[in-house]
């Protein structure tokens, strides 16, 4: 018993560090990615599949028990109805495949898969969790979605500025979203699969803009999200 309590609150005290240590794993995986495609010459899909496999790996032993794995948010969780709404969220990215350059759908589905499991334990899993132990939940479920949007601002480095700007308030938004599912089922399996399904079109059809597509996306994703909020605060009443 006596072991478990300090186990427990061992967690709570390593959540930052956490999300800190699998922040640098996913930077180290872009950068082994890079590097073994423009070093090695190696193609795209397998060079992103190793990488991404190496930081996972890593990531399944530093949570290899049970508990840990739970308390981050990778457990099972009970799907309802009201779910499904978040599902119009992915299709909001349909436009890209008709208009994107139409990307390989394999090299898509590895990349956005690692993104969606990375993003969601780092944000939701360890950042919410270090965050609601220290003050509340509801902080939690702010101050993570405000720094999801702001970490998006690395993408000035390839991307015009006002369609950064769409992106983190829209990330901003989804960031918060997010963090309210995970607040609602205890689970980060939801998340990560709106995660993955939206980033996935949105890599198939490539590195392409389109200002109307990204301000429809803006505006549905702040909507959702203030009516989830409702309802999760209603819950919570």
């Amino acid at each position: 018993m006596k072991e478990n309590v300090k186990e427990d609150e061992c967690m709570k005290k390593k959540s930052i560090l956490y999300a800190a240590l699998f922040l640098l794993l996913y930077i180290f995986q872009s950068l082994c990615r890079g590097l073994l495609i423009g070093s090695f010459g190696i193609n795209r899909l397998p060079a992103q599949v190793l990488s991404a496999v190496f930081v996972l790996v890593i990531l399944g032993i530093i949570l290899h028990k049970k508990e840990k794995r739970e308390y981050y948010g990778i457990r099972s969780f009970q799907f309802q109805k009201r779910y499904l709404p978040l599902f119009i969220l992915p299709l909001l990215n349909v436009p890209y495949l008709f208009i994107g350059t139409n990307e390989n759908i394999f090299d898509a589905f590895a990349r956005s898969i690692f993104v969606g499991i990375m993003e969601e334990l780092i944000f939701r899993g360890c950042l919410f969790r270090g965050i609601e132990e220290k003050y509340n939940t509801q902080k939690a479920v702010v101050v993570t979605g405000i720094i999801f949007g702001l970490f998006h601002l690395s993408n000035l480095v390839s991307t015009p500025i006002y369609y950064v700007v769409l992106q983190v308030i829209y990330a901003s938004a989804i960031g918060i979203l997010f963090a309210v599912i995970f607040s609602m089922t205890d689970s980060l399996f939801l998340c990560i699969g709106i995660h993955f399904l939206v980033d996935m079109i949105a890599f198939i059809g490539g590195d392409n803009y389109n200002i109307i597509v990204e301000s429809f996306f803006t505006i549905v994703c702040v909507v959702v999200t203030a009516c989830y909020v409702v309802m999760w605060k209603k819950n919570e009443a």
